[in-house]
């Protein structure tokens, strides 16, 4: 659990007892729940945010932020890059991809390289 302290800019401080926006880890993304309203005590060892922190899974120029459209994710892993964490929810596509790249290179003494042009076929998965 998380919590953002409501801040009062008149007195340039958090009071000892505010208001608290609690914000689950819903699908691994982070939403405030503003139905849920609590009166808490601060502690010394709370982690308090008095600001909402930014969505880095849409654009915003703000934050120096591209978002994650069209990111290029792993369905297979468990990692950070899978594509249910990194598409933030909103799912992916699957694209057939056909590349031609230079491959078996060979360097001639002197001084050249020689290569072959190999096709290669591979299936990306991208954010939606």
């Amino acid at each position: 659990m998380y919590r953002i302290i409501a801040y009062n800019p008149l007195y340039g401080k958090a009071s000892k007892s505010a208001d608290f926006d609690e914000i689950e880890n819903h699908n691994k993304v982070k939403t405030v729940l503003t139905t849920l309203r609590r009166r808490k005590r601060l502690r010394r060892r709370d982690l308090v945010f008095f600001q909402k922190s930014p969505s880095f899974c849409e654009q915003d120029d703000m934050v120096d932020s591209v978002g994650t459209h069209g990111r290029i994710c792993n369905k297979t892993t468990d990692n950070i890059d899978n594509c249910e964490t990194l598409c933030c929810g909103r799912g992916y596509d699957t694209l057939k991809v056909t590349r031609t790249e230079r491959c078996q290179c060979r360097f001639h003494w002197c001084c050249y390289v020689i290569c072959q042009e190999c096709t290669r076929t591979e299936w990306l998965t991208v954010c939606k």
